[in-house]
């Protein structure tokens, strides 16, 4: 073999080395990018799946991830980090994400007011229904949790103080043939105002379908509840019978004024109906939006005047421990 018909053979060799090893890295690339693309999926829907759960520092470590390693820029992945971090009372961090959020979707309404409510909360008149919803439907994974930890017994002390209102008011003492438990919750309101008042017909209404699915899983066994609607109850249109007793056990605090509730219970109760409600007191002086809590908190005597104000016949007002760390206002007035 001639020294020019070696060298082509060895052209040959190297040109099919080169064109076998091209192929092998461009596979691995494809491999690799696909194996990334499942890989940030899957931090996806575990960032997604603890946040659900109330697993805040997990759901914040997955979008962490998501956001640093993955270099995603994107306003959904943002604001539900945002919401991670404020949920783990990361108040600094979840500005951040926020911004950020805000910054590559300036119409999220959502996403606006979580962030007028961390910075501006002297400005805020009332929580939109859709953040209600959002924070209550993560909230209802560890809500049995959150009230053995801090002993809430916010609807054990209202029903209880509404015996003691009806002793005192003997005469007004009614048969409550229709009752309405409003943000019902998983139902404890409701259900204890039913075994103390042998209430024919109770209904629950809820914005947050995971706490709606929970009353409804404890409803089972002892059947309590006649119905559950999931709606915002007030402009839900669905109060086919006039109420006899209205429950709204920490269901109120989200709105300063009290007025278009206590409107809303006249239009859907009868004329000697009962209302009960439970609020968070206010430290201060004044009724004022707490951006910690995410919530309202009211004055005794704001609620006397909102009271008196909408000619209510009856009323009491008083405080009293509801956890190892609220104290509320406690409220219960015939119509």
């Amino acid at each position: 073999m001639g020294v020019f018909q070696k060298f082509k053979n060895l052209k040959k060799i190297i040109t099919t080395g080169l064109g076998e090893f091209y192929r092998y890295f461009i596979d691995s690339m494809v491999e690799a990018s696909e194996k990334c693309r499942d890989l940030k999926k899957t931090n996806l829907e575990l960032a997604e799946f603890h946040l659900k759960q109330a697993n805040f520092s997990d759901s914040i470590l997955r979008y962490w991830m998501i956001t640093h390693l993955f270099k995603v820029e994107d306003e959904a992945v943002f604001y539900k980090l945002g919401l991670a971090y404020l949920f783990n009372n990361s108040r600094g961090k979840a500005i951040n994400m926020l911004h950020k959020a805000y910054k590559l979707n300036s119409h999220n309404s959502l996403c606006k007011f979580r962030i007028s409510a961390l910075e501006k909360p002297d400005q805020i008149n009332e929580v939109p229904i859709k953040i209600i919803e959002e924070d209550y439907n993560i909230w209802a994974s560890i809500y049995s949790k959150l009230v053995s930890q801090t002993k809430y017994i916010a609807p054990e002390v209202l029903i209880n103080e509404y015996k003691n209102f009806i002793e005192d008011h003997s005469e007004e003492a009614l048969e409550i043939v229709t009752a309405y438990d409003l943000g019902c919750g998983y139902g404890v309101a409701g259900y204890l105002a039913t075994v103390n008042f042998k209430i024919e017909n109770l209904y629950g209404v809820d914005i947050a379908e995971n706490m709606l699915a929970k009353a409804k899983q404890l409803n089972e066994s002892e059947n309590i509840f006649k119905q559950f609607y999931h709606h915002d109850f007030m402009k839900f249109s669905g109060y086919t019978t006039k109420a006899d007793l209205v429950i709204a056990c920490y269901s109120l605090q989200f709105a300063a004024d009290l007025h278009p509730f206590l409107k809303k219970f006249k239009s859907i109760s009868h004329k000697k109906a009962h209302l009960i409600f439970a609020l968070p007191l206010s430290k201060s002086k004044k009724t004022c939006y707490n951006e910690n809590l995410r919530q309202f908190e009211y004055t005794v005597s704001d609620v006397e005047k909102a009271l008196k104000a909408e000619k209510f016949s009856k009323i009491k007002v008083i405080t009293k421990n509801i956890s190892s760390q609220h104290e509320a206002i406690l409220a219960m007035a015939i119509k």
